[in-house]
């Protein structure tokens, strides 16, 4: 028996996460982008092999302010530099995860956007609405 939750079975597998971030990069790659922004655990199981495998800078969102850090946001981007990023999640139901890297992203570099999201587990954003008038694509990877 497994015993992990079902939005982590794909990634746990070396062979699905294979499989996902694959699919991942063949989704992205006519795509203009400089970096990866990912959060939790199954963004930290996939964000790193897409950022290795399609030469781009990661960009880690923490989930809350209970870390060990007091960083919010772990990359190695420069501040002031204008860059644009994908998000890369396992699903979006009520939108808050990507709500809250945007806007953490936004407040500590002003001059960055969001110019699409990935989803690799389930396309699921029937539910979520934009609270911006900002609009960018939305990639299934599934």
């Amino acid at each position: 028996m497994i015993s992990c939750a079902s939005y982590l079975r794909k990634v746990l597998d070396p062979s699905s996460l294979t499989r996902v971030t694959r699919q991942i990069a063949k989704v992205l790659n006519n795509q203009q982008f400089d970096a990866i922004a990912i959060s939790g655990l199954s963004g930290l199981l996939v964000g790193p092999v897409v950022s290795v495998t399609m030469k781009k800078p990661l960009v880690v969102v923490r989930k809350d302010e209970t870390s060990h850090s007091s960083y919010e946001i772990e990359t190695s981007l420069p501040n002031g530099v204008t860059w644009n990023y994908i998000i890369l999640d396992d699903l979006i139901c009520l939108g808050h995860t990507v709500e809250r890297i945007i806007s953490t992203i936004g407040r500590q570099f002003s001059q960055t956007k969001c110019v699409g999201i990935v989803l690799y587990h389930a396309c699921c954003i029937n539910k979520w609405v934009r609270n911006s008038d900002e609009s960018f694509p939305v990639f299934d990877a599934t």
